[in-house]
């Protein structure tokens, strides 16, 4: 089993409100759509696909929900450990990163270059900016974001922009383009024992195991 099928590869005011805040807890709904995919199998998997992404302080969950199952990681910012768990069918597996494993799985996303872009475009309410972001010795991926919407925390899974959030951005699973578009933002507070983790259940296994450098 690869690292890739637990990871996602790759964190309000009135809409027209420019004055950016900050907040503490928020829940976000993405849609996930291919991008010029035509295998079949793909897309059976990716019809209707989605994301949730739960910020709360320093704590984030995101749920990438396909017809497959669920993956859902669970990630801590004050000690950078993260904990994926897969939903597939009668399968459930969980794996622990401690803060050094978590930094070496997601290593070639931490060398990016972000180059600002002049156009604009309007995402479920939000007048939002542009950028493309580069990964070294990588591909581009654009990215459409909020400056009038920022978190205390860092998002997991999501590509970082300076001075805003991420409203809808290219990205890749499994060496497909996938385009993931906001669809719903609440402000309301989320509750902590979405970050309890369960305490049976699951079959657990080592990060050795799995990841294949």
């Amino acid at each position: 089993m690869r690292i890739i099928a637990f990871l996602l590869i790759l964190n309000l005011l009135s809409p027209g409100n420019s004055i950016a805040q900050t907040y503490n807890d928020g829940t976000i709904e993405y849609d996930i759509m291919l991008d010029g995919i035509r295998d079949s199998n793909a897309i059976r998997i990716f019809k209707n696909a989605y994301m949730v992404l739960y910020i709360r302080g320093h704590q984030t969950r995101s749920e990438l929900h396909t017809s497959m199952g669920i993956t859902t990681t669970i990630y801590d910012e004050k000690n950078g450990s993260a904990v994926i768990l897969n939903e597939y069918g009668n399968q459930r597996v969980m794996l622990r990163l401690s803060s050094d494993q978590y930094k070496l799985v997601n290593k070639k996303y931490r060398d990016v270059s972000i180059e600002l872009l002049k156009d604009t475009k309007n995402v479920n309410g939000y007048s939002c900016k542009s950028a493309s972001i580069k990964i070294k010795g990588g591909s581009g991926y654009l990215v459409y974001y909020s400056p009038v919407l920022k978190f205390q925390t860092l998002y997991n899974g999501l590509p970082v922009v300076m001075d805003g959030f991420p409203m809808e951005y290219e990205s890749e699973i499994e060496g497909m383009k996938v385009i993931y578009k906001v669809r719903k933002i609440s402000l309301d507070a989320v509750t902590a024992n979405l970050f309890d983790l369960p305490s049976s259940g699951y079959r657990e296994v080592k990060f050795e195991e799995i990841y294949k450098p």
